[in-house]
């Protein structure tokens, strides 16, 4: 539809044109630059880096973000590794409110005892049962129990694989009408 726009004469036309592209080009550099930190094997990922990119994968689903951070900066070489597992459980949560609501999420404790947090809050909540199935399973290590799930299965099982390397326990204590939280804490 756009390319064939593209070759109408209508200057209107070719202008809305041109501005799908862009803004379809631009959710499509958001999405990438997310993936490639959320699962990619870069060590630099910074806290204001990580909020940003949660923030802007979010934008198209009318989540407002709340960004906690007393940890990151105290973590050292592990920083980047904690920062993967909030944006991945960001991105989960974040999609699993429909219709806008609020993401808040949370990185505290201690080195010794970390704790992110994600919770999501809204009118309309639908965290899929595929993903809490995987994302436990992945924490884990239980590859019987991601048997039959679809490919979207992925990013939750990697992200309960991330948990579990740094020791953390993933739960998923509350998924209720109003509120979904996750949360990944040394046990």
């Amino acid at each position: 539809m756009v390319a064939e726009s593209l070759e109408d004469e209508d200057p209107a036309m070719l202008d809305t044109s041109r501005r799908m592209l862009l803004e379809s080009a631009g959710k499509a550099l958001n999405r990438l630059s997310f993936y490639r930190a959320a699962v990619g094997r870069g060590t630099t990922l910074g806290s204001g880096e990580a909020k940003g990119l949660i923030e802007k994968v979010l934008a198209e689903t009318k989540v407002s973000v709340k960004w906690e951070d007393s940890l990151s900066a105290q973590a050292g070489e592990s920083a980047p590794a904690l920062l993967k597992i909030a944006i991945n459980l960001g991105y989960m949560v974040g999609h699993a409110v429909h219709g806008g609501g609020t993401l808040t999420i949370r990185l505290s404790g201690s080195l010794a005892a970390p704790s992110i947090s994600v919770s999501g809050s809204g009118q309309r909540l639908g965290f899929e049962e595929s993903a809490r199935v995987a994302l436990l399973a992945g924490a884990d290590a239980d590859l019987k129990a991601i048997a039959g799930l679809d490919p979207r299965a992925a990013q939750p099982y990697f992200t309960g694989r991330l948990a579990a390397v740094l020791g953390l326990k993933v739960s998923v204590p509350t998924i209720s009408p109003a509120t979904i939280e996750v949360v990944a804490a040394r046990a």
